[in-house]
């Protein structure tokens, strides 16, 4: 060395004087060869960072700059140190060539970014082991995210790095959301829809801070899958609104029993004096027409409150030989009233078709259910093709259906609306789920369609594609029995007659008004009571004088059930039947099974009640219920 300044002196840790004229190597030690003495004394030296950079000098003649060299010396205690060389050709002095060499120590430099190093690793090393996606990044661009993060995403770690994590990740209705949380630096957590690479749908929950990172603030977000909570919560709220809506059509179940039973003693009591007109009548063929004419309204009243009646589930099914071309052809009447006239309909029936066994009410309720749907799907205008054929499956194409080999009608209702995409198709027939807005459909519709339809032992099937309209197929299975009975009112005089005592219990006074005289004609002898209570007194007062009750199920005070379980135990042996125009099979049973000898569903014929009451006076050992 020729010469060293003040910096050089402390860190050589040596002076001027006892540095001038050794050599380098005789100072510092090589720190890759571990070495001590005369620089280039031995071969190892060929590695010294600070030989080679003056070796590179003197042969290239050009100056080098700022090149990090690992050195140790006698001062730092054996501790190696870092500097920043720089090595300029000097002049030659005496025949030998010189370098300027100027050493910066950035030890400590080293040293802050060393731990940096080490706490970034181990940072690192911990996002990477939690099961919490980590990422961040700056104005949707992701400049880092842990393991975790990407293995949520379906990606390879580094793979997202880069891209806009905002608009490629997060569903499109969703990134507005995330843009003003940004904008808004909030904190709070929120949840929104994810893309994974795959395509599939998730849910995360977002929790972000903002970071000032190297003087840049960026945003770090804790990303969490939330799907199954999600899914857990979203069923539970479907539960509860299926709870609620089961708790409406309870409500209505029992509204529409209760209307029902008023209703039906109503139309009993215009039925029955219907019949006693028609009884008496006289030669005048007009007045015998009209009073047909408004039996046949009562008769089709008594239908429409048994069609309440089973769609808030209070009646019994009741299967028959059905002619499907009447019931689509009153389906069409009713619902071309109601609907806009821009929709049209086209009927395409065989005119040969075999009758189906089924409940009438329930076939039609399906007709208009699905016609419903196609008519909304088509947003009011559109045409609706009603097509009905029959079809003989073989083993082989019924098992392709879910269904029995036999003969089939097959009935298709086809819309030129909207369609439906594949995942409204999965989900069409669950119960509550409906595509309509709140407040606009219960999504009751279509799943009570199938369950009339597979009720019936027949198949449905739906053909539909976005844009391209909606098709469903459904499968009736024709009745063995090829004959519609006709409804006709039969003649009163036909009825046998008895003398016999009957006690009636009814509340309403039209209705015990009726029958007493109906039963009066036919030589019985009536008493007629306004209660339960009323009953008991009288067949307290006169037992062994009464030889059948019709009893009324549905009256104040203590009502029916009771009055029977006590009429039972004054007299068992006395037939009692039971009378209601509230048709549900759970209260019916279980007077049937508390002794009552047989049930009567109001509105009822006349000749219907004169022949149950001959047949249980005459012992008829089974029970009767008409």
């Amino acid at each position: 060395m020729a010469g060293v300044n003040p910096a050089g002196e402390r860190f050589a840790g040596q002076s001027a004087e006892t540095l001038v004229g050794r050599r380098f190597g005789e100072v510092f030690s090589c720190t890759n060869a571990k070495i001590s003495g005369e620089c280039g004394a031995r071969e190892a030296c060929r590695d010294c960072p600070m030989r080679a950079a003056i070796k590179q000098v003197l042969n290239s003649g050009a100056p080098l700059h700022d090149r990090e060299i690992r050195l140790d010396n006698d001062s730092s205690g054996g501790r190696s140190r870092f500097y920043l060389a720089s090595v300029l050709p000097s002049s030659v002095a005496g025949g030998e060539e010189q370098v300027l060499a100027v050493l910066s120590d950035i030890t400590e430099r080293k040293l802050i970014e060393s731990a940096l190093r080490e706490s970034e690793e181990r940072y690192r090393l911990l996002s990477d082991v939690t099961m919490e996606g980590i990422l961040i990044h700056r104005e949707g661009t992701l400049l880092d995210a842990n393991v975790a993060l990407a293995r949520m995403f379906g990606y390879q770690p580094g793979e997202l790095r880069g891209r806009n994590v905002i608009a490629e990740a997060v569903h499109e209705e969703d990134r507005p959301l995330v843009l003003a949380r940004v904008g808004k630096e909030s904190t709070e957590p929120y949840v929104v829809r994810c893309y994974r690479k795959n395509g599939d749908l998730f849910y995360a929950e977002f929790e972000a801070r903002n970071m000032v990172i190297r003087d840049e603030t960026m945003r770090v977000v804790a990303v969490r899958d939330v799907t199954e909570r999600r899914l857990a919560e979203q069923a539970r709220e479907r539960l509860l609104e299926q709870l609620h809506q089961a708790q409406k059509m309870e409500s209505l179940g029992s509204l529409a029993g209760g209307e029902a039973h008023d209703f039906n003693n109503l139309l009993q009591a215009m039925s029955g004096n219907i019949h006693m007109l028609l009884r008496n009548r006289d030669d005048d063929n007009l007045t015998e027409k009209r009073l047909h004419v408004v039996a046949g309204a009562i008769d089709r009243a008594a239908y429409l409150v048994r069609q309440l009646l089973l769609f808030s589930r209070k009646a019994e099914l009741r299967r028959q030989p059905v002619d499907i071309r009447q019931s689509i052809g009153s389906a069409v009447a009713m619902l071309e009233r109601t609907i806009p006239r821009m929709v049209s309909f086209e009927l395409r029936l065989d005119s040969e078709l075999p009758l189906i066994h089924a409940d009438p009410i329930q076939v039609e309720q399906v007709l208009l259910n699905l016609a419903t749907n196609a008519v909304d799907a088509m947003a009011g205008c559109g045409t609706l093709t009603v097509t009905a054929d029959s079809v003989e499956f073989s083993d082989e194409q019924a098992e392709g259906h879910g269904l029995r080999a036999g003969h089939f009608v097959v009935l298709s209702i086809a819309d030129t609306g909207q369609g439906m995409d594949r995942a409204t198709r999965e989900q069409m027939f669950d119960p509550f789920f409906t595509t309509k807005e709140p407040g606009k459909g219960t999504g009751l519709g279509l799943a009570s369609v199938y369950g009339v339809v597979t009720g019936h032992e027949g198949a449905i099937t739906c053909n539909s594609s976005p844009g391209e309209g909606t098709t469903f197929t459904i499968y009736w299975p024709v009745s063995a029995e090829q004959q519609v009975i006709p409804v006709q009112l039969p003649a009163l005089e036909r009825q046998g007659t008895g003398s016999e005592t009957v006690l009636v219990v009814d509340d309403e006074a039209q209705i015990r008004d009726l029958t007493r005289e109906v039963l009066i004609d036919f030589n019985y002898q009536v008493v007629l009571t306004a209660s339960g209570e009323e009953a008991l007194q009288v067949f307290a007062k006169q037992p062994g004088s009464v030889d059948l009750v019709i009893l009324d199920m549905n009256m104040p005070g203590m009502g029916g059930y009771r009055c029977l379980q006590e009429l039972r135990l004054l007299d068992p042996s006395v037939p009692v039947l039971i009378s209601s125009g509230y048709a549900g099979s759970g209260p019916v049973q279980e007077a049937l099974q508390a002794g009552a000898s047989g049930f009567i569903a109001k509105p009822y014929l006349l000749t219907e009640l004169l022949s149950v009451v001959r047949s249980l006076l005459d012992g008829s050992p089974s029970r009767h219920v008409a």
